[in-house]
């Protein structure tokens, strides 16, 4: 049972969405999309990939939750996440740091030239924006950034690394997290700018699910004009940020997809013969995993409804979404392993290769995001300490 209430009108958009996905986003596309559609996305040629975000944003889909007269189409944040997860089931390319990350923050915390500036490019498809948060030395903890920018004139210099900028080189600016002060505690002096990518220097880095990036700058030049809110007060606007992150760093349609390919999965015969469903153990370990999936989606409604309907979300309520959702796809991956046995360790292009090799991608992808937007480990502490009151250590 959905805890979010949707409206008639929110579930008409959900039925114009489906009716053009599925009439877009063929079969063999949303396979190809099932692991990736959260990163790079490389294996999307990215002038298509630019024009399908035109698409939307012409049906005003990019645009919910933008005022009109900041370019958007109204609406509202459930409508924007509905959006999200019709796109999470089927795979298509979104650019949800734009949408549900940046143009939030620009709504709440930056100046009227600025909101004028981007917001309306957002809506149109036009732009997307990465994150530039972690650190060699600021992962988890973020707050220890050390990343420079130090103000000349109207403009900032910015100065340091980031990693795993994941995107990086398919998008257009980055939402950089800088220190502006450190003269006092490390959650001051946090500033939040927009920084042009043509600006910066990207690397790739390989990692287990795929492509990320560092990137450097040195000596780039930021407008003081692309400062988001109050200079030194990025780690309030981040908070929230961070949030809704957490709740969407893996889209509950994207879960339910997996669930469904390993229920698909397991009525298969496998190269060998045998059917997985024709086991009562099998058929037990599924039944288990469909009721909690229906409890991780009643967690993630019962979330969203806070953020997005009340204005209400504390971190440990996000942090607990988080983690719920990233353990849960590990163990439904690993359930696909044990049903398929040996053949679960099958790459693309390897003959036999269920689901085309995709298994240990998508493994390698589950084990990714325990610690991407935080580590799990943290999630924890946040949950104990903030949630359940619990001391920071035993006396």
């Amino acid at each position: 049972m959905s805890l979010a209430v949707y409206s008639e009108q929110d579930e008409q958009l959900r039925r114009e969405v489906r009716a053009f996905l599925t009439e877009t986003w063929d079969e063999e596309r949303q396979l190809a999309a099932l692991v990736e559609q959260h990163h790079h996305q490389d294996h999307i040629p990215q002038e298509w990939e630019r024009e399908f975000w035109r698409e939307l944003g012409r049906r005003g889909w990019l645009g919910l939750a933008i005022p009109a007269e900041y370019g958007g189409s109204g609406g509202t944040a459930l409508q924007r996440h509905l959006l999200t997860e019709e796109m999470s089931y089927i795979g298509a390319p979104y650019p949800r740091a734009a949408t549900s990350i940046v143009a939030p923050a620009l709504l709440d915390h930056a100046d009227e030239e600025l909101k004028r500036r981007f917001l309306p490019r957002i809506a149109r498809g036009e732009i997307n924006f990465c994150l530039g948060y972690s650190e060699p030395e600021a992962g988890t903890d973020l707050a220890s950034l050390t990343m420079r920018a130090r103000r000349e004139g109207d403009h900032y210099l910015v100065n340091g690394m980031k990693l795993f900028t994941s995107r990086a080189h398919r998008c257009d600016y980055v939402y950089l997290a800088v220190r502006t002060d450190g003269s006092g505690k490390k959650h001051d002096g946090i500033t939040l700018l927009i920084v042009d990518l043509a600006d910066v220097v990207i690397e790739p880095l390989p990692t287990m699910d795929g492509r990320t990036n560092i990137t450097y700058y040195d000596e780039v030049r930021v407008p003081v004009a692309h400062r988001i809110g109050e200079e030194g007060k990025g780690w309030a606007y981040l908070s929230g940020a961070l949030g809704l992150e957490r709740i969407g760093v893996f889209p509950i349609g994207h879960i339910r997809r997996c669930l469904e390919e390993v229920v698909k999965l397991a009525r298969r015969p496998r190269p060998d013969g045998r059917v997985p469903f024709d086991s009562p153990a099998v058929r037990q370990e599924l039944a288990g995993s469909q009721v909690e999936f229906a409890a991780i989606q009643a967690m993630v409604e019962g979330a969203l409804t806070r953020a997005v309907v009340d204005g209400d979300l504390p971190g440990f309520a996000a942090a607990q979404v988080k983690t719920a959702v990233t353990e849960y796809k590990q163990r439904l991956v690993d359930l696909a392993g044990t049903l398929l046995g040996p053949y679960g360790q099958l790459m693309p292009g390897a003959v036999d290769a269920p689901l085309e090799g995709m298994v240990p991608q998508l493994w390698a992808d589950a084990i990714v995001h325990t610690f991407g937007a935080g580590t799990n480990e943290i999630q924890r502490d946040m949950i104990a300490q903030r949630g359940l009151g619990m001391p920071r250590k035993s006396r």
